[in-house]
């Protein structure tokens, strides 16, 4: 059951987000579609902007050209290759994490003594606690981001989960605080 629903769950939120995730407006503008739905968000747009001026004969245009793609190369040059391979690191070491604690939770729980089903509920409330972060971070932390920048935000944010990491590993014989820390 849990495969079931581990693969429903992304399919549905996939056929969610093809029927109901507009294109950008560039891809629109640029592909010459949906332009009346362009020009409906770029008039509430228009606060933002006073001196915009958009009638329906309006005609719409993106700067730049359509790109072809971009070769894997560019993601090393002008100065990015230090950035490419921290975020690749960073990255890594995060799926390194995930892939211990989702491996090891039930394990030391069932070591401590607890129930199977206690020892996969605290792996499970992982899974969940991750969930409830990534909405987090989306909505939270990303406005942060944006007015304090990535270091401020994300230095704090690895912290309080190393913390938690720890808390685990020195309480797991406590059920409660098992179910807790690896969530987050």
């Amino acid at each position: 059951m849990v495969f079931l629903v581990g693969a429903a769950a992304p399919l549905a939120v996939a056929l969610l987000m093809l029927v109901a995730l507009p294109e950008s407006l560039q891809w629109c503008v640029l592909r010459g579609r949906h332009l009346q739905r362009v020009r409906k968000t770029l008039r509430r747009l228009r606060r933002l902007r006073p001196g915009l001026v958009l009638q329906d004969s309006t005609v719409l245009a993106v700067a730049e050209p359509p790109s072809k793609g971009m070769a894997i190369t560019h993601l090393f040059a002008s100065g990015r290759l230090a950035g490419t391979l921290l975020l690749w690191l960073i990255n890594f070491m995060n799926m390194l994490c995930v892939y211990f604690l989702a491996s090891w939770i039930p394990v030391l729980m069932s070591a401590a003594g607890h129930s199977a089903s206690q020892s996969v509920l605290a792996g499970t409330s992982m899974w969940v606690g991750g969930l409830a972060g990534s909405w987090l971070l989306g909505w939270l932390l990303g406005w942060l981001v944006d007015r304090r920048g990535f270091g401020a935000v994300l230095v704090p944010t690895f912290l309080v989960s190393a913390l938690a990491i720890i808390g685990f590993s020195r309480y797991f014989a406590s059920i409660d605080i098992a179910y807790l820390c690896p969530g987050t």
